[in-house]
């Protein structure tokens, strides 16, 4: 099982970086990405003090930022295949 997350996670790193470094993505999409990530990995807290809201803010903002950064990486190398066609 850790294996198994060991290997998600550095694909998702590679994969991430290949985003990151490849020149025919404009520099927005990089920043939110960047952005999203430092947010997940940040101990910032957007409702801090409400302890049912303040854990649940930070899943819900994470996983929908996780989601919409997937999303982006799949269209950019969706895009990139399809230009290398």
């Amino acid at each position: 099982m850790i294996d198994l997350m060991r290997y998600f996670t550095l694909n998702r790193a590679k994969r991430l970086w290949r985003f990151l470094t490849d020149p025919g993505v404009e520099i927005w999409p990089k920043l939110v990405a960047l952005l999203i990530v430092a947010y997940i990995l940040s101990p910032v807290d957007l409702l801090p003090g409400l302890p049912p809201i303040s854990g649940l803010d930070d899943v819900l903002l994470g996983l929908l930022g996780w989601w919409s950064l997937n999303a982006t990486m799949d269209y950019h190398s969706k895009a990139s295949d399809h230009d290398q066609d």
